[in-house]
């Protein structure tokens, strides 16, 4: 069903003992399984600030490939650590410049350029135009990559993704602490999951799952199978969770908030408390800040990137950061594996689901409906859906 890859490497990941859990879903069945016929798929991908590449995972003079909204782009890293982010393909003959390309500055580009490795042709990081090709006395004056609007915030590149090509109408804001450096990055998971983005984010405003699925302790894993038969033999240990989910008011329209407080509880009797405030900003970009009473006290935030990389097809990445402490560096640690747990739950409904248009929400389901009025103002007209691909 996955391979798992846990690692701890302090050289790749700059941190003191980070953790680092990945996990690759594959698909189990086709598609067009879970597409019902008198269901109606969303758009594929929604418009906004979509998170592509985190921070750490490239340098300068450096070009990663990214495949996101169903298409292949380079990031790019220059001399002094600005980013951009451009369309793949040289448009010379079609080579993936972020396949052995290289970021450089030459006589005839005195600023950040991609130099493609197929025929050596430069191109301006200013204005995505041709600035030198080694074998002819001028550049092509036509010759042009695409430069995509990006941002750098937070420990991630983001692109501002529209089918209308629109500009930005809100704008991604730094988490003070971790811009001050006050809370350190303690590690990170990915999951790639086989499903239709808007279903991850409309798991916060999904209040009742948190006590179906999610209150056996993550000591139990994420089979759900494996869970039922263990809670029916050891139900010692339960999560209580207490949350509530609104729309933000103007000009924060875009974002929603969840106020959450977790409670474990053994026997019935309550242990630790965690107070979680979680923001949805924009279709792909999570921040929960938690507070905790674990060993006198941790502030600190987890941070969720959502990356479309297909129809159907997408990247999770969690990071967390404390305050520098020893009980923030405990604390991080359990936080990891116990989310990664509690994911990999969400993930096993998900990957089966079929996404229905038309729901059925009980009397205190009324969020599910307000979500689906609020993600609505992520689409626009020209927004691709399945048929399209």
């Amino acid at each position: 069903m996955f391979n798992r890859l846990s690692i701890s490497a302090t050289s790749f990941l700059g941190a003191s003992c980070p953790i680092e859990i990945v996990v690759d879903y594959k698909e189990e069945v086709p598609k067009h399984v879970r597409i019902l016929s008198d269901q109606t798929l969303p758009p594929n991908f929604p418009n906004g600030w979509i998170p592509i590449l985190e921070s750490r995972a490239i340098q300068n003079n450096e070009v990663k490939s990214v495949t996101c909204f169903g298409q292949e782009l380079a990031v790019i890293r220059g001399a002094i650590g600005k980013v951009y982010v451009i369309d793949a393909f040289c448009p010379h003959l079609g080579a993936n410049l972020a396949i052995g390309g290289e970021v450089n500055r030459t006589q005839n580009c005195k600023e950040d350029c991609i130099r493609c490795p197929f025929h050596g042709w430069s191109f301006r990081m200013s204005d995505g135009k041709c600035s030198d090709i080694p074998y002819e006395e001028s550049p092509d004056k036509y010759a042009k990559v695409r430069l995509w609007e990006c941002k750098e915030v937070n420990g991630a590149i983001f692109v501002w993704y529209h089918a209308e090509s629109q500009t930005p109408n809100w704008h991604l804001q730094p988490v003070g602490p971790i811009e001050s450096n006050d809370w350190i990055y303690r590690g990170r998971t990915e999951h790639l999951v086989n499903c239709h983005m808007q279903e991850i984010p409309e798991n916060g405003a999904d209040v009742a799952h948190l006590g179906e699925i999610h209150v056996q302790p993550f000591m139990y894993g994420s089979d759900l199978n494996r869970i039922n038969k263990l809670k029916r033999l050891f139900n010692v240990l339960e999560h209580d969770w207490k949350a509530e989910w609104n729309v933000c008011n103007p000009p924060n329209d875009h974002m929603t908030e969840i106020n959450i407080i977790n409670t474990n509880k053994l026997f019935g009797i309550a242990l630790l408390s965690v107070t979680l405030k979680v923001n949805q900003i924009g279709p792909g970009y999570v921040e929960l800040r938690f507070q905790s009473s674990f060993l006198g006290g941790v502030k600190g935030v987890m941070l969720q990137f959502v990356t479309p990389i297909g129809p159907m097809r997408n990247s999770i990445v969690h990071q967390v950061y404390t305050e520098n402490t020893l009980s923030g560096y405990f604390f991080s640690k359990f936080l990891l594996i116990a989310e990664s747990k509690m994911l990999e739950r969400d993930i096993q409904i998900w990957n089966r689901k079929a996404f229905m248009k038309k729901i059925y929400p009980s009397k205190s389901e009324k969020s599910l409906v307000k979500y689906r009025r609020w993600f609505a103002q992520f689409y626009s007209e020209n927004s691709k859906r399945m048929i399209d691909w």
